[in-house]
């Protein structure tokens, strides 16, 4: 399995589409986007379901990933 961060950055970069328009589709800021594909952010089922809309692909991509979510940096602890 994928984690979250690598499956929105990669079918985002399919679509051809930039962190700050994904941003601007999903009704957040481009930081957010950036956080999230960089494993710094988590997702709240909401915004999942948004990407996943967005993204065009199905929840069970994304919800799958999130089973494998990394930990936060021992910093953020």
């Amino acid at each position: 399995m994928h984690r979250v961060s690598d499956v929105v950055r990669l079918y985002r970069e399919q679509l051809g589409l930039s962190q700050v328009e994904l941003a601007r589709r999903a009704g957040v800021s481009s930081v957010t986007i950036l956080r999230i594909e960089r494993g710094e952010r988590g997702v709240s089922v909401d915004l999942l379901a948004t990407l996943a809309q967005i993204l065009g692909i199905g929840p069970k991509t994304l919800g799958g990933a999130i089973l494998v979510w990394e930990s936060p940096p021992e910093s953020e602890r």
